[in-house]
């Protein structure tokens, strides 16, 4: 009975270890199996988002064509912006013309196989040292800038025409706005020459100088009408103080003027002591001969000639010093 025990034992066990290497290779096989579809999906994901980048990045592409399109039918300059699209093409084109193939087998559309084609000829005609690495973020980079220089370009129109209209309703009240008007000009220049953040700025200050052009007009204006309300509330009084002021002010300047006669005349009287001094000097320098001839000749004349205006002046001043009339 031991014996039979001991071998139904021996078999279960058996029994139980075959089970385990079954299932032990069975689940390593659905392991491996598993990688592998699991492998080939995240290659079939990173195919689809590759090819889904580019598809997107051809879209921006057909869009920042169509921006320029719409800024050509405004007359506006777009030789920056065709720069930058043929900046973008290239970033799209990348080194070889690989993937410009590839996009050319599976696209559907006439018109996007057109633009692929045409992108073929940039990639031909585009020197080795302007060559781009693909990279579709740049691409989607430079066409969202072109979209903003598109409505860059919009605003600044827009500002411009609203700033003429400010300032030809300013003129046409008195304002003085010629700081403002050049400064529109030079915006205006800016802007033809696609200066877009320098039209900004000169637009800015534009419409600041004409602001200030505005207040100073209204402050002056609001002073005269001031004034004008003062003079008509107070005429009376006004009138008077001048009356006053007009009557008083010929005593006045009498005093004054006869003051003045008077320290004129002194001063004149002492410098014609000091000439006299002068020529009894010269003449003996002369007689004594330190000074020569000429010297003596032209300093005599000069002493002379102003003694005279001297003697001239002075009866002209001592009735006007004593109070009398010239």
């Amino acid at each position: 009975m031991k014996k039979n025990n001991r071998l139904y034992m021996y078999v279960i066990c058996m029994s139980l270890l075959i089970i385990s290497l079954i299932g032990v290779y069975l689940f390593q096989d659905i392991n491996i199996t598993g990688f592998a579809v699991s492998e080939n999906n995240a290659s079939q994901t990173a195919n689809a988002e590759v090819n889904l980048s580019r598809e997107n990045a051809l879209n921006s592409l057909l869009e920042a064509e169509e921006h320029i399109k719409e800024m050509k039918r405004y007359n506006l300059s777009v030789f920056y912006v065709n720069d930058l699209l043929l900046e973008a093409k290239r970033n799209y084109i990348g080194e070889t013309i690989s993937y410009i193939n590839k996009d050319l087998e599976k696209e559907q559309d006439r018109n996007k196989l057109a633009y692929l084609e045409s992108l073929l000829i940039i990639q031909k005609n585009t020197p080795i040292y302007e060559v781009k690495k693909l990279s579709t973020p740049e691409v989607f980079r430079i066409t969202s800038l072109i979209n903003d220089k598109k409505n860059q370009a919009y605003k600044i129109l827009d500002t411009i025409s609203l700033l003429e209209g400010k300032e030809q309703s300013y003129s046409k009240i008195g304002i003085e706005t010629s700081e403002g008007l050049d400064l529109i000009k030079e915006a205006k220049k800016s802007f033809i020459e696609e200066r877009y953040d320098e039209a900004e700025d000169l637009l800015n200050q534009a419409n600041l100088k004409l602001d200030n052009a505005s207040l100073e007009y209204n402050r002056v204006k609001g002073l005269l009408n001031l004034t004008k309300s003062f003079f008509a509330k107070y005429w009376r009084q006004i009138i008077s103080i001048f009356l006053f002021l007009a009557i008083i002010s010929y005593p006045a300047i009498k005093i004054i003027r006869k003051k003045l006669a008077k320290k004129k005349l002194i001063n004149l009287k002492l410098e014609l002591e000091v000439i006299s001094k002068l020529l009894k000097r010269v003449q003996a320098d002369y007689f004594s001969k330190r000074i020569t001839r000429d010297t003596y000749r032209i300093r005599t004349e000069r002493y002379k000639h102003r003694a005279a205006e001297i003697k001239h002046t002075i009866p002209v001043l001592e009735p006007i010093a004593k109070g009398g009339k010239k």
